[in-house]
């Protein structure tokens, strides 16, 4: 009883000193997947062997969210085992019988260790700058500018939920192209969350999406914001950054070099072609950028 007292006591301070700090340093984890905290204390390691680090680092003044992800546990186990790779599906038209046939083939796992992605907000100033840097359609190392908290929310009367000591309300958005929901806490008067997402009245704490593994708040604990990354914001703010508009653009361009790439490489596949020289293969790409929602689907 003693330990319960002295537990609800430092929450109790806690959430009270919460509006007189500058900044909170804030640690996610996947909604719904299974997992621990590493030693570290801020990355994730989930039963399927994928470490990922999603941090947000805010104040109501500038913000810097990043996400990294490392499959090193999952390939390494992958290597151990007889076949390292996963089966898919391809299917190949027999054009003597007239059919489809459906062969499973070897696609091999690949060791990925990179930042997905990075978003600066400047709040004062009304800027979001952001950047994905493992992503095939996005020119590497290339920031862009998007519009601050565009999305239009909808508060949720009646719903309430507990997040261990946090006490939060739901809303809904529709931005690109899918409904976001979160659950945001008015305690926390910080109107920032991960990703791009913000605008609400107090920090978002839960990320439910049906387009990728939503983000739920872990641990959060008050900070002075770094002066690395205000004066990087500030920085930025000065400068002539591409917008969204050109982001997608360069995306689009990026996937069509990529698709005529493949398009080459299938239609010179010499095991593809049957004795009249005409290829008998149906091939496909389907690719999906999850933070912006962006899919591509090639027939070849």
């Amino acid at each position: 009883m003693k330990t319960l007292m002295i537990a609800l006591l430092f929450i109790t301070l806690f959430m009270h000193s919460l509006p007189a700090q500058q900044a909170y340093y804030c640690i996610y984890v996947p909604v719904n997947k299974a997992g621990k905290m590493m030693d570290d204390s801020t990355s994730f390691l989930s039963d399927d062997g994928i470490i990922t680090r999603n941090v947000l680092i805010t104040d109501n003044h500038y913000s810097f969210f990043y996400s990294f992800e490392d499959n090193t546990p999952q390939y390494e186990k992958r290597s151990l085992e007889p076949q390292n790779h996963e089966p898919v599906v391809q299917q190949e038209y027999d054009s003597a019988g007239g059919h489809y046939i459906h062969m499973r083939l070897p696609v091999p796992v690949f060791k990925r260790i990179d930042t997905e992605a990075i978003v600066y907000k400047d709040l004062h100033n009304q800027r979001l700058f952001f950047e994905y840097s493992n992503i095939i359609y996005v020119p590497r190392a290339k920031l862009y500018t998007d519009t601050l908290f565009p999305m239009r929310w909808t508060l949720i009367p009646g719903e309430q939920k507990m997040f261990d000591s946090l006490h939060c309300l739901k809303a809904t958005t529709f931005f690109r192209n899918r409904e976001i929901t979160v659950w945001y806490c008015p305690d926390i008067p910080i109107s920032d969350g991960p990703w791009k997402l913000g605008g609400l009245p107090g920090l978002i704490v839960s990320w439910e999406d049906p387009s990728m593994p939503g983000l739920m708040l872990k641990q959060i604990k008050p900070i002075h914001f770094p002066d690395s990354i205000r004066r990087q914001i500030a920085l930025l703010s000065k400068k002539q950054i591409p917008g969204y508009d050109v982001f997608r653009k360069d995306v689009d361009r990026a996937a069509n070099k990529e698709r005529i790439y493949l398009q080459q490489a299938h239609d010179n596949c010499v095991s593809c072609k049957g004795s009249d020289g005409k290829n008998r293969t149906k091939a496909s790409v389907h690719a999906r950028l999850k933070y912006e929602n962006i899919a591509y689907d090639f027939e070849l």
